[in-house]
């Protein structure tokens, strides 16, 4: 018998304060404890049938959405299902993929028509429930085919693995370490590892960033309530729509930087979509100018960037467009409660010091030029001045009217801080289950739910439920990751190249290998690597014989073309003939074996029918564990580099 049960979200500051935050915004939301077991992904769903019978069924069922929703489906139509087929799709057509995913199905229901009543869509806080629990869905059936492939997924070094087999050892299962969240799942710790570093690579060719922007969304931009007209619903029951507009404003204002050049020529521009638990979707955007563009000195950084109060008299929309998103506070001594309060001072360092001329400090943050004015604002009942506003620019809160912090950062001390802050990961936090009948006080064993609890430095760590682990989606995340936008979106792209110490590749293979076997097939791959070098060079002095290159491309595994087409890109010492109709073979036949593969996937349904590579962009290829690492850096799973005319690749090593 279960009492009853509350649920306590825990503030002390002992974790990372970005991550482990408590929420500010009265939200519907999904909260993933971590005290589950293996069986995470299966719902316990328990139904009652006529005759009295209890039956347990899967989310998978086409009732479920029907017995759990029955306001929203009152007629028990279906909801989804394995096998629901791609509108205008035939039989016998050679479509590769032809059934409809999770994520396509939830996108589908969710659409606002014209001249069509959905019930579903007004339904205020239970569609926002809707939307919680129809992502945790797509996400824990992802989770499920990454854990269902585990087997697949343990690697270690070449060397080692030289190592493993001297000693005698052939069992795999009991050598190198499991993938157990690869780099191609969007959010995971190596996805994030691998965008921090993708960012990196970016400022060491470009050079540093200069300024810095924060976009947050204004749930009362007009295009919202001409959305909600005649609607008699407020911005925050349509999340939906949210996610729709902040997504066209952040496209238009990188329209702005790169084809406008707002701020002058751009060499790079990177941004991160978050959430944060404030009830709105916001972005941290990076700028990299071109030389010519810079701000070297600081009279140039006034002409952008102003923490000063308008005239009222002399621009009354500015000035209450500044009120309206450019004040901090109140906080303080008039405002104690405030959530950046932290030990009764502002964790912001508000009030800022009046500065009459624009500076940099010590640890390279820059010092606005904040003069003492008689310009002020009232907000709260208290009157604020020029030390509670934040970094803007007028054009852009005139343009946008959103909340817009503009910052300068092109500073050595504040670029590796800054690229971590803005792939810091999804927001989680700390809570604890008690019953109500007992004190509040907590046993300190269970004061806080992480996923570091009572692991052994001997236990592997479990990073599928490290990733769910306190887990906090809110529901304009849910409505943004189900419409598949992207969280991360870099310019000029970055390809990874396997660049490593001698025998330090990374070698990919399965639980129950041979380990002889599987050292032997590396050596023979690193010998065709090697041959292939040579005969590419002897190709390329025949004066790029067609049918040398046919032959060469045959010869390879296909096993390894996507590993061969990392190699190859940007190889100097060939003509560029030659390494462009290899490539372009070898492309082809890799798109061959793609069709094959995703044919032999979906000619049964297998587990759950859902093939996932990466978070956003769903791939329904099967293709070798050798080849993965290769084929999503290729294709940049979850992330954006899109609308870039150029052949600008920038190239890092692999880590």
């Amino acid at each position: 018998m279960i009492g009853k049960i509350r649920l306590k979200l825990i503030g002390v500051r002992d974790k990372d304060g970005r991550i482990f935050n408590l929420p500010t915004a009265e939200e519907i939301v999904a909260l993933i404890i971590g005290d589950f077991d293996g069986a995470f992904d299966k719902r316990d769903i328990i139904v009652q049938t006529q005759s009295g019978d209890l039956q347990r069924i899967s989310e998978l069922h086409p009732s479920y959405l029907a017995l759990q929703y029955p306001l929203i489906f009152p007629y028990g139509e279906d909801g989804f299902r394995l096998g629901i087929k791609h509108r205008g799709v035939s039989v016998d057509c050679d479509i590769l993929r032809t059934n409809n995913t999770m994520r396509e199905y939830f996108s589908y229901i969710i659409q606002d028509r014209a001249n069509q009543f959905s019930l579903l869509l007004n339904a205020q806080k239970l569609f926002q429930q809707f939307l919680v629990d129809s992502y945790t869905m797509i996400e824990s059936a992802r989770l499920a085919y990454i854990k269902t492939q585990q087997p697949k997924l343990r690697s270690q070094t070449f060397k080692n693995l030289n190592q493993s087999v001297q000693s005698g050892q052939s069992d795999a299962s009991n050598c190198g370490k499991r993938i157990l969240l690869p780099s191609s799942f969007t959010g995971g710790a190596r996805y994030m590892m691998q965008k921090y570093l993708d960012v990196m690579a970016i400022c060491k060719a470009v050079g540093y960033p200069d300024p810095f922007i924060t976009v947050t969304c204004n749930p009362n931009w007009p295009e919202i309530y001409r959305c909600l007209k005649d609607k008699r619903l407020n911005p925050q029951d349509r999340p939906d729509i949210i996610a729709r507009l902040f997504k066209i404003k952040i496209n238009h204002l990188i329209q702005d930087f790169k084809k406008h050049k707002f701020f002058g020529g751009i060499q790079a521009i990177i941004y991160t979509i978050e959430f944060q638990k404030r009830g709105l979707p916001h972005a941290h955007i990076c700028l990299f100018l071109s030389a010519e563009n810079r701000f070297p000195t600081a009279k140039e950084i006034d002409l952008v960037i102003s923490v000063e109060i308008p005239d009222k008299e002399m621009d009354a929309e500015l000035y209450e467009l500044v009120k309206q998103f450019m004040i901090h506070g109140p906080c303080g001594t008039d405002n104690p409660h405030c959530p950046c309060m932290v030990n009764l001072k502002c964790s912001k360092k508000f009030p800022k010091k009046y500065v009459d001329e624009t500076c940099v400090d010590s640890e390279g943050y820059p010092v606005y030029q904040r003069r003492q004015s008689c310009n002020t604002v009232e907000k709260n009942g208290v009157l604020l001045d020029n030390r509670f506003v934040v970094p803007y620019n007028a054009i852009l809160l005139k343009k946008y009217q959103c909340h817009i912090n503009v910052e300068w950062c092109n500073q050595t001390g504040s670029i590796k801080y800054l690229f971590k802050y803005i792939n810091k990961g999804p927001d989680r936090v700390t809570a604890y289950v008690y019953e109500s009948t007992t004190t509040a006080n907590v046993n300190p064993q269970n004061e806080e739910m992480t996923n570091n609890e009572n692991l052994s430095n001997e236990r592997e760590v479990d990073d599928v439920k490290a990733y769910l682990d306190c887990r906090y989606i809110s529901t304009c995340e849910a409505a943004w990751r189900i419409f598949k936008f992207n969280i991360h979106y870099r310019f000029p792209p970055v390809e990874i190249l396997p660049i490593h110490c001698e025998d330090g590749q990374a070698i990919v293979y399965d639980d129950n290998s041979n380990l002889c076997d599987v050292n032997e097939s590396t050596k023979q791959i690193i010998e065709r690597y090697c041959n292939l070098l040579v005969n590419m060079k002897r190709v390329s002095i025949n004066k790029d014989n067609e049918e040398l290159i046919e032959k060469l491309a045959d010869a390879l595994p296909h096993e390894t073309w996507g590993t061969y087409l990392m190699m190859l890109r940007n190889k100097k010492g060939f003509s560029s003939l030659t390494l462009s109709k290899f490539i372009e073979k070898i492309e082809a036949r890799e798109m061959e074996q793609i069709k094959i593969s995703r044919m032999k996937v979906f000619d049964g349904e297998q587990d759950i029918g859902l093939y996932y590579k990466g978070g956003l962009n769903e791939k329904t290829t099967n293709l070798s564990p050798k080849v993965e690492t290769a084929y999503n850096a290729k294709n940049s799973s979850g992330s954006s580099s899109k609308g870039s005319n150029s052949n600008t690749r920038i190239l890092r090593r692999v880590s």
